[in-house]
């Protein structure tokens, strides 16, 4: 159903992320539902604003999940499928939830509730900003992009061991222009250092990486070859200041979760000093 312009709002976000959390509500809302109710299973979506905020729900009437999984987060964890009592063969690998929650971190004033009751279905709540309409375009023009950005068309690249989280951050550099390599682990920095023509501007690293190794491993590789590559450092730790001393490249420590325009608004600075004369 189409809407007129006095229903319509425009909202500040990624959209292809926003595609793929929509879908991911979705599909799970339609994987999870109750067939031994008498009443239907249902997946209703709806849409409001109110106050810049736009609401985006999915809601369901099946299986529902326990308050304990709530609580503690457990279901946007990687791999979790509490109570699962689908056939094997429908039920998945259980990331689903954990790609969403991996996705709205990356987006700035996003933010994802859920209402749930174990046998009573479940909503899930997405929030997103508003944002003016875009001026119409004259017949033949182009849309410029709404600020220039320092990150297009430079090399960033990325260790992250958590595959969502790794995939999110580099739809979101490469959405705004940059050239990425996102890498999993220091064996595969070592095979990119080793077979690659197109060195970084920036390079980011989670803290704790596979194999009880860290961004120190990741600093100990460059240093031979790209000494002198800023590089931003991710953790969910509290880290002094001292942890890095001795390594003039480390210009930022960012907490988890990370706030994308911090870690953008980082990547742009680091980017423009290296410009300036």
């Amino acid at each position: 159903m189409a809407l007129d312009e006095a229903e319509a709002a425009f909202v500040a976000t990624d959209a292809t992320m926003f595609h793929q959390i929509v879908d991911n509500l979705i599909a799970n809302a339609i994987k999870y539902a109750d067939r031994s109710k008498p009443v239907p299973p249902f997946v209703r979506l709806q849409a409001r604003v109110a106050d810049g905020q736009a609401t985006v729900s999915v809601q369901d009437n099946g299986v529902g999940i326990a308050a304990e999984h709530l609580d503690k987060g457990e279901i946007f964890k990687p791999y979790f499928q509490g109570h699962n009592e689908l056939p094997e063969e429908e039920k998945g690998v259980g990331l689903g939830l954990s790609i969403v929650a991996a996705q709205i971190a990356l987006l700035p004033g996003h933010a994802l509730e859920v209402q749930s009751e174990r046998g009573q279905g479940a909503t899930f709540s997405l929030s997103l900003p508003t944002c003016a309409p875009p001026s119409p375009l004259a017949p033949g023009e182009a849309r410029t992009p709404a600020r220039p950005s320092v990150i297009q068309d430079r090399c960033i690249w990325v260790v992250e061991d958590n595959a969502m989280v790794r995939e999110s951050m580099g739809l979101l550099l490469r959405s705004e222009g940059a050239i990425t390599a996102c890498l999993p682990d220091t064996k595969a920095l070592a095979e990119l250092l080793s077979d690659t023509y197109l060195w970084p501007d920036v390079i980011i690293s989670d803290f704790h990486l596979p194999q009880g190794e860290t961004v120190h491993h990741v600093l100990q590789m460059l240093e031979a070859d790209l000494g002198s590559v800023p590089l931003i450092v991710i953790s969910g730790d509290d880290l002094a200041p001292s942890e890095f001393a001795a390594h003039a490249q480390v210009h930022m420590v960012i907490r988890k979760p990370v706030d994308t325009g911090t870690l953008l608004d980082t990547i742009s600075h680091l980017l423009a000093q290296e410009r300036s004369p």
